[in-house]
Protein backbone atom coordinates (compact mmCIF):
# COMPACT_ATOMS: atom_id res chain seq x y z
CA UNK A 1 0.00 0.00 0.00
CA UNK A 2 3.01 2.34 0.32
CA UNK A 3 5.52 3.50 -2.28
CA UNK A 4 9.12 2.48 -1.87
CA UNK A 5 11.57 4.92 -0.36
CA UNK A 6 11.59 7.43 2.50
CA UNK A 7 8.15 8.50 3.76
CA UNK A 8 7.48 11.10 6.45
CA UNK A 9 5.22 10.09 9.37
CA UNK A 10 3.79 11.71 12.50
CA UNK A 11 3.25 9.51 15.56
CA UNK A 12 0.34 10.06 17.96
CA UNK A 13 -0.43 8.03 21.08
CA UNK A 14 -4.11 9.01 20.70
CA UNK A 15 -6.62 9.74 17.90
CA UNK A 16 -6.37 13.54 18.02
CA UNK A 17 -4.39 14.02 14.83
CA UNK A 18 -4.79 17.82 14.83
CA UNK A 19 -2.61 18.11 17.92
CA UNK A 20 1.17 18.29 17.85
CA UNK A 21 2.68 14.85 17.13
CA UNK A 22 4.83 13.23 19.79
CA UNK A 23 7.36 11.91 17.28
CA UNK A 24 8.06 12.97 13.70
CA UNK A 25 10.04 10.38 11.78
CA UNK A 26 11.09 9.50 8.27
CA UNK A 27 10.54 5.79 7.61
CA UNK A 28 12.01 3.79 4.77
CA UNK A 29 9.84 1.28 2.88
CA UNK A 30 11.30 -1.38 0.62
CA UNK A 31 9.18 -3.92 -1.21
CA UNK A 32 10.49 -7.49 -1.47
CA UNK A 33 9.57 -10.33 -3.76
CA UNK A 34 9.20 -12.82 -0.93
CA UNK A 35 5.99 -12.88 1.10
CA UNK A 36 7.65 -12.16 4.44
CA UNK A 37 11.32 -12.08 5.46
CA UNK A 38 12.24 -15.14 7.51
CA UNK A 39 13.27 -14.59 11.12
CA UNK A 40 16.10 -17.11 10.82
CA UNK A 41 18.40 -18.03 7.94
CA UNK A 42 17.60 -21.17 5.98
CA UNK A 43 19.55 -24.28 6.95
CA UNK A 44 20.98 -24.68 3.46
CA UNK A 45 21.30 -22.70 0.22
CA UNK A 46 18.13 -22.26 -1.79
CA UNK A 47 19.93 -23.40 -4.93
CA UNK A 48 22.07 -26.49 -5.35
CA UNK A 49 24.84 -24.54 -7.01
CA UNK A 50 25.73 -20.86 -6.70
CA UNK A 51 24.36 -18.64 -9.44
CA UNK A 52 26.78 -17.94 -12.27
CA UNK A 53 25.68 -14.32 -12.69
CA UNK A 54 24.53 -11.59 -10.32
CA UNK A 55 20.82 -11.64 -9.45
CA UNK A 56 20.41 -8.10 -10.83
CA UNK A 57 21.61 -6.85 -14.18
CA UNK A 58 23.40 -3.86 -12.67
CA UNK A 59 24.20 -2.60 -9.18
CA UNK A 60 22.10 0.14 -7.67
CA UNK A 61 23.57 3.39 -8.92
CA UNK A 62 22.20 5.67 -6.21
CA UNK A 63 21.75 4.07 -2.81
CA UNK A 64 20.11 6.27 -0.19
CA UNK A 65 21.26 4.73 3.08
CA UNK A 66 24.51 6.65 3.40
CA UNK A 67 24.88 10.36 2.77
CA UNK A 68 27.93 11.29 4.82
CA UNK A 69 28.76 14.05 2.36
CA UNK A 70 26.13 15.96 0.41
CA UNK A 71 27.39 18.08 -2.49
CA UNK A 72 25.23 20.74 -4.19
CA UNK A 73 26.12 21.58 -7.78
CA UNK A 74 24.46 22.26 -11.15
CA UNK A 75 23.06 25.43 -9.58
CA UNK A 76 20.70 27.91 -11.28
CA UNK A 77 19.72 31.28 -9.77
CA UNK A 78 16.16 32.42 -10.64
CA UNK A 79 15.96 36.08 -9.70
CA UNK A 80 17.98 35.87 -6.46
CA UNK A 81 20.82 38.09 -7.55
CA UNK A 82 23.51 35.75 -6.27
CA UNK A 83 22.44 35.77 -2.62
CA UNK A 84 22.28 31.94 -2.59
CA UNK A 85 25.54 31.25 -4.44
CA UNK A 86 27.17 30.43 -1.13
CA UNK A 87 25.19 27.19 -0.76
CA UNK A 88 26.98 25.55 -3.71
CA UNK A 89 29.56 23.06 -2.44
CA UNK A 90 30.03 20.36 0.16
CA UNK A 91 28.16 19.54 3.38
CA UNK A 92 29.04 16.96 6.03
CA UNK A 93 26.44 14.95 7.92
CA UNK A 94 26.59 15.65 11.66
CA UNK A 95 23.91 13.33 13.02
CA UNK A 96 20.25 13.94 13.81
CA UNK A 97 18.53 16.93 15.37
CA UNK A 98 15.89 16.69 18.12
CA UNK A 99 13.26 16.12 15.42
CA UNK A 100 15.03 12.86 14.47
CA UNK A 101 16.11 14.17 11.08
CA UNK A 102 19.55 14.45 9.58
CA UNK A 103 21.54 17.66 9.68
CA UNK A 104 24.40 18.69 7.37
CA UNK A 105 26.78 21.61 7.91
CA UNK A 106 28.76 23.39 5.24
CA UNK A 107 32.53 22.97 4.88
CA UNK A 108 35.00 24.94 2.79
CA UNK A 109 33.21 27.35 0.48
CA UNK A 110 29.85 26.57 2.14
CA UNK A 111 31.01 27.19 5.71
CA UNK A 112 28.16 28.82 7.65
CA UNK A 113 25.49 27.19 5.49
CA UNK A 114 23.46 24.18 6.61
CA UNK A 115 20.82 21.70 5.45
CA UNK A 116 18.08 20.65 7.85
CA UNK A 117 14.34 20.02 8.20
CA UNK A 118 12.58 23.30 8.99
CA UNK A 119 9.75 22.66 11.45
CA UNK A 120 8.36 26.16 10.79
CA UNK A 121 7.53 25.15 7.21
CA UNK A 122 7.56 21.33 7.61
CA UNK A 123 9.94 21.27 4.65
CA UNK A 124 13.60 20.65 3.95
CA UNK A 125 15.69 23.82 4.00
CA UNK A 126 19.12 25.05 2.90
CA UNK A 127 20.22 28.03 5.00
CA UNK A 128 22.88 30.27 3.46
CA UNK A 129 23.89 31.59 6.90
CA UNK A 130 23.13 35.19 5.87
CA UNK A 131 19.41 35.34 6.58
CA UNK A 132 18.02 33.56 3.52
CA UNK A 133 16.70 29.99 3.31
CA UNK A 134 15.81 27.82 0.32
CA UNK A 135 12.70 25.70 1.04
CA UNK A 136 11.86 22.45 -0.79
CA UNK A 137 8.11 21.94 -0.91
CA UNK A 138 7.40 18.74 -2.83
CA UNK A 139 8.90 15.87 -0.82
CA UNK A 140 9.47 14.62 2.72
CA UNK A 141 12.13 12.15 1.70
CA UNK A 142 15.46 12.10 3.47
CA UNK A 143 17.91 13.17 2.19
CA UNK A 144 15.68 15.72 0.47
CA UNK A 145 14.63 14.91 -3.05
CA UNK A 146 16.87 11.87 -3.31
CA UNK A 147 15.35 8.81 -4.98
CA UNK A 148 16.96 5.38 -5.16
CA UNK A 149 15.26 4.68 -8.47
CA UNK A 150 17.01 7.54 -10.26
CA UNK A 151 19.98 6.53 -12.39
CA UNK A 152 23.46 7.97 -12.18
CA UNK A 153 24.65 10.74 -12.11
CA UNK A 154 22.14 11.40 -9.33
CA UNK A 155 18.83 12.99 -8.46
CA UNK A 156 16.84 15.19 -10.75
CA UNK A 157 16.64 18.95 -10.58
CA UNK A 158 14.41 20.46 -7.90
CA UNK A 159 13.14 23.99 -7.55
CA UNK A 160 13.47 25.59 -4.11
CA UNK A 161 11.62 28.68 -2.89
CA UNK A 162 13.93 31.22 -1.23
CA UNK A 163 12.54 33.20 1.72
CA UNK A 164 13.92 35.95 3.91
CA UNK A 165 13.96 34.81 7.55
CA UNK A 166 12.54 38.19 8.56
CA UNK A 167 9.45 37.37 6.45
CA UNK A 168 9.58 33.57 6.13
CA UNK A 169 6.23 33.04 4.40
CA UNK A 170 6.82 35.27 1.39
CA UNK A 171 8.83 33.81 -1.52
CA UNK A 172 11.70 36.14 -2.34
CA UNK A 173 13.07 34.24 -5.36
CA UNK A 174 13.88 30.67 -6.47
CA UNK A 175 16.89 28.47 -7.11
CA UNK A 176 17.28 25.13 -8.88
CA UNK A 177 20.05 22.63 -8.26
CA UNK A 178 21.03 18.99 -8.10
CA UNK A 179 22.94 17.37 -5.28
CA UNK A 180 24.89 14.16 -4.81
CA UNK A 181 25.50 11.88 -1.84
CA UNK A 182 28.79 10.20 -0.93
CA UNK A 183 29.37 7.54 1.69
CA UNK A 184 32.78 8.93 2.66
CA UNK A 185 34.00 12.39 3.59
CA UNK A 186 34.31 15.29 1.19
CA UNK A 187 35.73 13.85 -2.08
CA UNK A 188 38.77 15.50 -3.61
CA UNK A 189 38.26 17.12 -6.98
CA UNK A 190 41.22 15.27 -8.51
CA UNK A 191 43.82 12.75 -7.46
CA UNK A 192 46.97 14.10 -5.89
CA UNK A 193 49.43 15.06 -8.65
CA UNK A 194 52.41 13.47 -6.94
CA UNK A 195 53.29 11.19 -4.07
CA UNK A 196 52.71 12.52 -0.59
CA UNK A 197 56.46 12.87 -0.07
CA UNK A 198 58.70 14.70 -2.52
CA UNK A 199 61.45 12.11 -2.34
CA UNK A 200 61.58 8.47 -1.36
CA UNK A 201 61.87 7.97 2.34
CA UNK A 202 65.53 7.00 1.85
CA UNK A 203 67.67 8.40 -0.94
CA UNK A 204 69.73 5.24 -1.30
CA UNK A 205 70.11 1.83 0.24
CA UNK A 206 71.75 1.54 3.59
CA UNK A 207 75.56 1.97 3.51
CA UNK A 208 77.81 -0.96 2.80
CA UNK A 209 78.63 -3.28 5.63
CA UNK A 210 81.10 -1.88 8.11
CA UNK A 211 84.70 -2.17 7.03
CA UNK A 212 85.67 -4.02 10.14
CA UNK A 213 83.59 -6.00 12.55
CA UNK A 214 82.87 -4.63 15.97
CA UNK A 215 85.30 -5.10 18.77
CA UNK A 216 85.66 -8.45 20.36
CA UNK A 217 82.60 -9.86 21.97
CA UNK A 218 81.99 -9.37 25.62
CA UNK A 219 84.76 -10.16 27.99
CA UNK A 220 85.52 -13.70 28.97
CA UNK A 221 83.31 -15.34 31.55
CA UNK A 222 84.03 -14.52 35.15
CA UNK A 223 86.84 -16.47 36.68
CA UNK A 224 84.58 -18.20 39.14
CA UNK A 225 80.84 -18.60 39.41
CA UNK A 226 78.88 -16.77 42.01
CA UNK A 227 78.76 -18.03 45.54
CA UNK A 228 76.77 -21.09 46.39
CA UNK A 229 73.03 -20.74 46.40
CA UNK A 230 71.24 -19.93 49.60
CA UNK A 231 70.99 -22.50 52.27
CA UNK A 232 68.17 -25.02 52.33
CA UNK A 233 64.71 -23.45 52.06
CA UNK A 234 63.02 -22.49 55.28
CA UNK A 235 61.14 -25.29 56.96
CA UNK A 236 57.98 -23.20 57.17
CA UNK A 237 57.71 -20.60 54.43
CA UNK A 238 55.32 -17.75 54.95
CA UNK A 239 51.88 -17.89 53.36
CA UNK A 240 49.43 -15.20 52.47
CA UNK A 241 46.64 -17.25 54.02
CA UNK A 242 43.96 -14.70 53.23
CA UNK A 243 41.40 -17.31 54.22
CA UNK A 244 41.50 -20.55 56.14
CA UNK A 245 39.13 -23.35 57.13
CA UNK A 246 39.10 -24.62 60.70
CA UNK A 247 37.79 -28.07 61.61
CA UNK A 248 38.10 -30.44 64.58
CA UNK A 249 36.60 -28.39 67.39
CA UNK A 250 33.20 -30.08 66.87
CA UNK A 251 31.57 -26.77 67.63
CA UNK A 252 30.46 -23.61 65.84
CA UNK A 253 34.11 -22.54 65.86
CA UNK A 254 34.60 -24.82 62.87
CA UNK A 255 34.21 -23.09 59.52
CA UNK A 256 35.74 -20.48 57.23
CA UNK A 257 37.80 -17.55 58.50
CA UNK A 258 39.06 -14.45 56.66
CA UNK A 259 42.27 -12.60 57.44
CA UNK A 260 41.90 -9.06 58.77
CA UNK A 261 44.10 -6.19 57.65
CA UNK A 262 44.85 -5.17 61.24
CA UNK A 263 47.57 -6.88 63.28
CA UNK A 264 47.26 -8.27 66.80
CA UNK A 265 50.51 -8.40 68.76
CA UNK A 266 52.38 -7.81 65.51
CA UNK A 267 50.76 -10.76 63.71
CA UNK A 268 47.79 -11.28 61.47
CA UNK A 269 44.43 -12.34 62.91
CA UNK A 270 41.44 -14.09 61.40
CA UNK A 271 37.70 -13.65 61.95
CA UNK A 272 34.94 -16.20 61.26
CA UNK A 273 32.97 -15.40 58.11
CA UNK A 274 29.52 -16.61 59.17
CA UNK A 275 27.66 -18.23 62.05
CA UNK A 276 29.55 -17.00 65.02
CA UNK A 277 32.19 -14.66 66.39
CA UNK A 278 35.19 -16.99 66.28
CA UNK A 279 38.65 -15.39 66.23
CA UNK A 280 42.15 -16.72 65.69
CA UNK A 281 44.99 -14.52 66.93
CA UNK A 282 48.42 -14.55 68.59
CA UNK A 283 48.40 -13.96 72.33
CA UNK A 284 51.27 -12.39 74.33
CA UNK A 285 49.59 -12.92 77.66
CA UNK A 286 51.82 -13.47 80.71
CA UNK A 287 50.10 -16.83 81.08
CA UNK A 288 50.87 -18.06 77.59
CA UNK A 289 52.43 -16.99 74.32
CA UNK A 290 50.58 -18.95 71.65
CA UNK A 291 47.89 -18.92 69.00
CA UNK A 292 44.36 -18.61 70.42
CA UNK A 293 41.02 -19.72 69.00
CA UNK A 294 38.35 -17.80 70.87
CA UNK A 295 34.57 -17.24 70.86
CA UNK A 296 32.84 -14.95 73.36
CA UNK A 297 29.40 -16.28 72.34
CA UNK A 298 30.44 -19.89 72.97
CA UNK A 299 32.74 -18.94 75.85
CA UNK A 300 35.44 -21.17 74.40
CA UNK A 301 39.20 -20.79 74.26
CA UNK A 302 41.55 -23.05 72.37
Amino acid sequence: PYPSGYIYFDHFSHDNIVSKPEVEATLFFSCQNTRYPTREPTREPTTVEPTTTPTTSAPTMAPTANCTTLTINSFTDIGCGGIMDKIVGDYLWSGHDHWHRSFWYGVGDTEGSSIYYAILHYKWAVNNGDGFVAILNDTHRQPPGYDAELAYPGPEWFTWDVVDLTNPFVVYCQVRFKYFCYGTGVPTEAPTPSPTTAEPTTAEPSPSPTITPTDAPTLSPTLAPTLSPTLAPTSSPTLDCLGLELSGTDSELDGLYRRLDTLEAGRYQWRKNHDGDGQIFWSTSVFHRSWIIYSAQLNQHW
